[in-house]
């Protein structure tokens, strides 16, 4: 799993991302790597919810702000924009929130893939 990460850090995608955003893709690689345990659902259990939090915007490189994603499910569909998000910019006092309704999520599957599984409103 950890050669998956370091290899996604240097694939063609991340490097133009990185270059795009100004990053100096010669520089030595900084590469904060966090390794969780996932945690499955319970059949007809809460809903897990996972998040991401950004310390400089990604997209607009907003000095001070800080951007965070939620949503139900696994944290790909967050990270990848596959599913819908809440999102928080805070800066200082201000925080600015953007809801959105979320009718999907990432499931893990016993093979280690993820499938996308409607939620069910009651």
């Amino acid at each position: 799993m950890m050669g998956r990460v370091v290899a996604a850090y240097f694939s063609t995608k991340s490097l133009t991302q990185r270059q795009l955003s100004g990053d100096d893709i010669t520089q030595r690689p900084f590469m904060p790597v966090l390794l969780q345990v996932m945690v499955g659902e319970k059949p007809q259990g809460k809903i897990p919810v996972s998040g991401v939090m950004d310390t400089t915007e990604r997209d607009l490189s907003t000095p001070g702000v800080v951007q965070i994603s939620a949503s139900y499910g696994h944290a790909e569909g967050v990270v990848t924009g596959s599913q819908a998000s809440d999102v928080f910019y805070i800066h200082n006092d201000y925080v600015h929130g953007i809801v959105q309704e979320k009718t999907s999520r990432k499931v893990p599957k016993n093979n280690g893939t993820l499938s996308t599984k409607k939620i069910l409103r009651s």
